[in-house]
Parts: structure tokens; C-alpha cells; sequence
């Protein structure tokens, strides 16, 4: 019980700072994002790299359990936070627990709408990354983070309705390629020969972490358009 209080908590904290950045409509800085890296633990950070994989590669093939999952997983930090927050740790378990069942109970027959609620997320939350990236030329127009979030959130969001498949595609290997690159740098900053030299590559070079993520999700976009192709319908026979 005291490790999944553990497992909670640390879940927990990382849905504090999102939910900070989110609603100060302000993308995290580099070291905001290395911070909450560094604070996975070495179970996590393998869960994430595996879970990672899947989503990236094989998104498309098992998209409803994924967004199940997903669901399930908001449930879990919600319940935490409030179940810590009202009832103590032990309440922080079970309300995760509660949480993520009632979500994944009510995601299952509204899987389009949250998916296009995940599409919205994965659309602000990449939009505010791009937008962010600019500003590191264009300092100005930095604290209107909030302005390419927005834009992301409805382009993914009304796409979801028109261009189902794509949006699914885009919005795993968006999601994995966070997920396995968030792991693989955890477990890496595990080793103290390595911690240094990559925090301050990774700090004070603008385009190294942009370009970590990126290429992932470009090539998890790139395999599973190829590897999943569209199914057509065959045309009604005709009767004589």
C-alpha cells in the first residue's frame, strides 16, 4: 500500500505541474521539463518507455484500449489529488483507484468524444511546444504560449471529426514519442557520469530537446500510416 502511495504521489505532482502550466495558459521552460523528468522514478520511467513503444508504433491497431488507458490513467491522478487532499495518503490510493475505474467505466461507450478530447490535449499541448520554440528567436511573443495551445487544441480537436485515422495516428505517436523519450531520459540520468553533461546539453541547446521528441513522432506517424493502411469497402453486389 506504501508503494502505490508512492506511485500516486509522484503521479500526482506531475499532474500538478501540468495542470499549473496549463492553467497559467504558459508552456513549461527546458528546465521545468528536465525537473519533473529527473523525478520519475526507474519503475516509471520503464512503464513509460514501454507503454511508450506501444503507442507509438501500434497506436492505431489498439486505439481503444489506449484511450481507455488514458482515461483510466486521468481518473487515477484526479482521484489522487483529491482523495490525498480531503482524506489523507491512504485516501489518495483509493481515490485513485475509484478515479481511474469510473473514468475507463465512462470512456468505453464515449470513445469518439474522448478521443477528441485527447486530440484537443495532444493539439494544445504541441501547439504551446511550437510556439515556445519560437519564441527562443522571437522573445516577445512568449508569454502568448497560450495563443498556439489554442490553435492546437482546435485543430486536432474539429479534425477528430473529419479525419478520424489521421487524428488517432498523430495523437499516439505524439503521446509515445513523449512517453518513451520522457523514460529513456529518466533511466539515463540515472547514471551520474551522464547527468551532467546531458542536463546542460540539454538546457542550454534550444533545438536538442524539440528535435528528441519530433523525430520520434514523425517516424510513429510514418510507420503506422504505412503499416496500417485504409480499409475499403467493398461495393455492394448487384442484383440481377
Amino acid at each position: 500500500m506504501e508503494e502505490l502511495g508512492n506511485i500516486f504521489g509522484a503521479m500526482g505532482d506531475l499532474a500538478r505541474d501540468a495542470w499549473r502550466w496549463v492553467s497559467a495558459w504558459q508552456a513549461p521552460s527546458r528546465g521545468e521539463l528536465l525537473t519533473s523528468i529527473r523525478e520519475i522514478g526507474p519503475v516509471q520511467a520503464a512503464v513509460m518507455l514501454v507503454g511508450g513503444l506501444i503507442y507509438l508504433l501500434q497506436g492505431w491497431r489498439v486505439f481503444k484500449f489506449l484511450v481507455v488507458i488514458n482515461a483510466a490513467l486521468a481518473g487515477m491522478v484526479l482521484g489522487s489529488i483529491v482523495g490525498g487532499r480531503y482524506g489523507g495518503e491512504e485516501w489518495s490510493v483509493y481515490g485513485a483507484l475509484i478515479g481511474g475505474a469510473v473514468l475507463a467505466i465512462l470512456c468505453w461507450p464515449l470513445l469518439r468524444v474522448a478521443l477528441t478530447l485527447m486530440g484537443a490535449l495532444a493539439g494544445g499541448a504541441a501547439g504551446m511546444g511550437v510556439w515556445a520554440y519560437a519564441a527562443h528567436w522571437h522573445p516577445s511573443i512568449g508569454p502568448y504560449a497560450w495563443v498556439g495551445g489554442l490553435v492546437g487544441a482546435l485543430l486536432l480537436g474539429v479534425l477528430a471529426f473529419f479525419l478520424f485515422r489521421l487524428v488517432v495516428i498523430v495523437i499516439t505517436s505524439l503521446q509515445g514519442s513523449a512517453m518513451t523519450v520522457g523514460g529513456i531520459l529518466s533511466l539515463v540520468l540515472l547514471s551520474s557520469q551522464i547527468r551532467r553533461p546531458l542536463l546542460g546539453e540539454l538546457e542550454y541547446n534550444p533545438h536538442l530537446l524539440p528535435i528528441l521528441l519530433a523525430v520520434p513522432a514523425i517516424i510513429g506517424i510514418a510507420v503506422q500510416m504505412r503499416t496500417t493502411p485504409i480499409k475499403k469497402t467493398k461495393p455492394a453486389a448487384k442484383s440481377e
